[in-house]
This record gives structure tokens, sequence and C-alpha cells, in this order.
């Protein structure tokens, strides 16, 4: 027995720096395998292939660095929280697997299984770390910051990354992933601890690029964060909840009474995809509303439960239908969804007792990320972690 644990500690004890492990695992994912493959085989052109494997590789990488931060010293117990949320995660996995028996694609099971569990355990990493070493912890933040927004999106136009329709691509192949992953990054950053000055430099910077992208789900979801932000400063403050709830009723009153005006304004802009109403009968958006329709619909006549097997969605469209909630009720049923959505309560009360108001927030963002496939992408999986760690665990008396 002696002689195992002390093979095992060899074996933790390897040297290496978990910091710059760590910093290098969160650039991996949010450089995304798809840039790199850009980069070195142009032909590539489907986006995501290798999304599975350079998961797989990180999630790896974590999980040995999550074994050496908090078991080499063996006075570290496993934490409650995280016995609770595996457990979590194994209940989502057996409805998951008794709800495809009838049919089932095996590739497609495995995958949402991994990204669950992904999710749970990236999320207790980048917790604990940001926890126990705080200040190496936001050195690792302000320069994935720089390397971000500046250096990969320098890149990115020096090699002209941009699709068929002109949107900024980063350093991927697909604007969505791009537009969504600079989202969660901005988020973070506006969280962070840096100073008022680089907030403003990156935030115009992420921003302005993030536009380019054409991904108008980030931008709604930059809006659901600052509406978050504006409640979380003045929800207590009686007068100004009034003037906010004035000032919104004023604006949706012009929007009604200027209608016309503003539709026109917005064909104006139709070279800007996000401000474009051009694909509202077909193309990106209106072939989307399809699958969805075609799915509630056939929810609607089958079973309102759902659960018809893994990769069942899938198959009913002929796609990739672009929208987590909905597969995942598709093809493993509504209780599928209740079990995640009581994960992501335990996750947050490990952080935050104060835990509702950012639940909230959470399905708001967890609903449009949603609609860009969250769970089949790992960089969005991982700064979506990363971004919800670092707003739940700022200032917990912001949300009391």
């Amino acid at each position: 027995m002696a002689t195992q644990h002390k093979l095992l500690e060899q074996i933790l004890n390897i040297k290496l720096n978990a910091n710059i492990l760590l910093y290098l695992s969160l650039m991996a994912v949010i450089f995304g395998f798809d840039g790199i493959l850009k980069v070195v085989k142009p032909s590539y052109t489907e986006t995501g292939s290798f999304n599975f494997f350079i998961g797989f590789i990180i999630l790896s990488l974590h999980c040995f660095l999550y074994l050496r931060s908090y078991y080499l010293n063996l006075s570290n117990s496993i934490k409650p929280q995280e016995v609770y949320s595996i457990a979590f995660g194994l209940v989502l996995s057996v409805i998951l697997l008794g709800y495809s028996l009838g049919y089932f694609e095996l590739g497609k099971i495995i995958r949402d299984i991994f990204y669950n569990f992904y999710f749970i355990v990236i999320f207790y990493v980048i917790y604990y770390f940001k926890k126990t070493e705080k200040l190496k912890f936001n050195t690792i933040l302000k320069l994935s910051f720089f390397i971000y927004f500046v250096v990969f999106n320098f890149l990115a136009v020096v090699l002209g990354n941009f699709d068929h329709e002109g949107r900024f691509t980063g350093m991927q192949l697909a604007a969505s992933i791009y537009g969504g992953t600079a989202c969660l990054m901005l988020i973070t950053l506006l969280e962070s601890d840096l100073g008022k000055f680089n907030k403003v430099f990156y935030f115009s910077i992420g921003v302005t690029f993030l536009l380019l992208s054409g991904t108008r789900g980030a931008v709604l979801s930059l809006i659901v964060y600052f509406s978050f932000s504006l409640y979380r400063t003045f929800g207590k403050n009686k007068v100004l909840q009034t003037i906010i709830l004035m000032l919104v009723l004023s604006i949706v009153g012009i929007i009604v009474l200027k209608i016309d005006q503003i539709t026109a304004a917005m064909s104006a802009l139709s070279s800007l995809r996000f401000a474009s109403t051009a694909d509202l009968e077909g193309g990106s958006l209106g072939t989307r509303l399809t699958w969805y329709l075609m799915i509630l619909v056939d929810l609607y006549d089958r079973s309102l439960i759902g659960g018809f097997g893994g990769g069942a969605a899938e198959k009913l469209t002929g796609h990739i239908t672009h929208f987590d909630l909905l597969r995942f009720w598709y093809d493993y049923s509504i209780f599928f969804i209740v079990v995640q959505l009581m994960l992501f309560i335990y996750m947050i009360k490990a952080i935050n007792p104060n835990w509702f108001l950012i639940f909230l927030y959470l399905c708001a963002q967890y609903l449009l990320f949603s609609l860009h496939n969250i769970f089949q992408a790992p960089t969005m999986l991982l700064t979506f972690a990363l971004s919800l760690v670092v707003l739940a665990s700022k200032n917990k008396n912001k949300y009391e």
C-alpha cells in the first residue's frame, strides 16, 4: 500500500508548471483546433470534425491538473459538491441512455455524455484554481485577453479569415462559434479585475470583431449580460427601477410607433448581418426556424415528453439542429433538461449561496448560446464555464 501511495505521489508530482498547463489548455480550446487546421490545411472546410478529439485532450489535461493540485496533498478530501455534481451527471447519463434504447446513434450519445461531464470538470477546475491561486489566475486572464483580442484577431485579419458571406470567423471556421466565444470572453473581461482603461481597450476591439462576425445571438447575449449587470447594480434602488422601467416602456412605444421607419433603416443596414432581416424567410435563420418547427410539430404529434433517442433530432431534420435545448428535449426527454437545470443550480450554489438571480441569467444565456450548439463546441463550453465562474464568484454581496 505504501509503495502504491509513493508511486501515485511520484506520478502526480511531475515537474510541470500547473499554471502554464492550465493557461495552455485554456488557450488551446479558445484558439480552436479548426483554426490550426485552417492554417496548415487550407482545403479543410468542415467545421467541428475534430472538436471531440481536441476536447478529449483538453479534458484530460484538466483532470490531470485537478488531481495534481488537490490530491497531491492527501489531507485534501473530496468536496461534497463535486460528488453531487458527478451524481447529477450520472443521472443525466442514465436518462440519456434510457431514452435511447429504441433508436440511437452511439457516436451522438458518447458525444453528449462527454460534453456534459466536460462542463462539470472544467467548471470546478477553474473555480478551485481561481479560489486558491487568485493572483496567478488573474495573471493568466490578463494574458489571455491580450492574446485573444489582439494577437488572434490580428492573425485572423492577416490570414483573411472571412467566410463566403463576408463574416469574420476569427481563428475558427464558423463565424457563429467565433461570435459566441468572443461574447463570452467579453463578459469574462468585464467581470475580471482588470483596470478600466484595459477593459475599454479590449472591449472596443472585441465588440468590433464580434459585429463583423454577424452573430446575432452573441449580440443578444451581450444585451442579456448588460441587463443582468444593471439589475445587479441598481436592483434595490426603487427610483432607478422606475426610471429604467419608464425608459424601457418609452423605447417599446417608439418602436411600435416607428416600426416602418425602423424596418427601412434595418434594410439599409443589410450589409451588417446582425441588423439584417434578409433571411427571416430563408437563409440561415429561416432554415433553422423550419428545423425547429419540424421538431416541435413532431413532439406535439408523438409525445411532448420527447426522448426518441440520441441523434433522432438530426435524423428528423437531416442536419445539426443548432438548438441544444430542443435537441436534448427531442432526443433525451424533458426530464433530461430538468435534471440539467438542477445541476446548474447546484454548481452555482457551490460558488454563491445567492444563486437565484445568477441562475436566471444562466438560463437566458444558455437558451441563446444553445442556438449555436454550445454542447458541440469545446471552445464555447469552456468559455461558458469560465465566464460563469468569474461572474458568480466576483463579489457575492452584489447578488444579495
